[in-house]
């Protein structure tokens, strides 16, 4: 039994029988589950699939003597911000207009959760009065009046809702954004290179190496303190290594570091 329940309050289950919503022998079920686990009976009908939202909200109506109310006319901006949103999400709560000072009007899918009620008066230090509210008019106030956050967005509730496709846009958002930087930390590093038909030309630190499907390799561009500029061919690769060895003192460190790049990763 609920810790909110009074002895003189019919048990959740006792009127969804009354309600014809579930049999006796579906409700001791369902009691026999809850023993020990500390869960509320509400949610345990609604995860067998004995009832739905509608009929659970109705029993909850008349076990608390509480009317369903439109919460649409009742959002205070004031305390839109009292708890975090992913709290919001977490219980199935939002805050409403409260006129009288020390007590909080709280929309509730779920009047009996106990722990909802003791952690928003223990954050707010203002006594709970419960007010019973769909859950689809619940989470569009959240979704319309309370802050983003992150942490909000992986809650069980909002994951299922949207999660896994906006998970994979995410994904492929920052894959995409990690190969643009890569690519950029790749073209910083070792310049841009181009793929004909006949051969692959490597640029970069004012320097050209076109090396083509033959062997046959162009040194084009200027060395970092020689006069004038190279273009030079040579029957193979190898030529270029070994006219690098003739120019330490025309090249850069930058350029013979490349050069060699080029060489070994043609």
């Amino acid at each position: 039994m609920d810790k909110t329940m009074t002895t003189s309050r019919k048990h959740l289950g006792q009127l969804l029988v009354e309600d014809k919503a579930i049999t006796r022998e579906q409700c001791e079920q369902a009691l026999s589950m809850q023993m020990g686990g500390g869960r509320r009976i509400g949610k345990i009908f609604l995860r067998m699939g004995l009832v739905t939202n509608d009929q659970l909200l109705k029993a909850l109506s008349r076990q608390f003597n509480l009317p369903i109310i439109d919460i649409s006319n009742e959002i205070s901006r004031d305390n839109c911000a009292l708890l975090p949103r992913h709290h919001y999400l977490k219980y199935c709560i939002f805050p409403l207009h409260s006129p009288q000072n020390g007590v909080l009007r709280l929309a509730m899918s779920d009047p009996s959760d106990s722990e909802a009620i003791e952690y928003v008066e223990r954050i707010t230090g203002k006594a709970v009065q419960p007010c019973l509210a769909t859950q689809d008019d619940i989470i569009s106030a959240i979704r319309q009046h309370s802050t983003f956050s992150w942490r909000g967005f992986f809650t069980p509730r909002t994951y299922h809702a949207s999660g896994r496709a906006t998970s994979i846009v995410i994904i492929c958002i920052i894959a995409a954004l990690l190969w643009a930087n890569y690519s950029l930390y790749h073209a910083a590093k070792y310049g841009q290179t181009i793929i004909t038909g006949q051969s692959t030309i490597y640029s970069h630190h004012h320097l050209n190496v076109e090396v083509g499907k033959s062997g046959m390799t162009t040194l084009t561009g200027h060395g970092a303190h020689a006069e004038g500029a190279y273009n030079v061919t040579f029957s193979s690769i190898q030529g270029l290594t070994g006219f690098i060895s003739t120019q330490k003192n025309n090249l850069s460190q930058e350029q013979t570091a490349w050069l060699h790049w080029v060489i070994n990763n043609r």
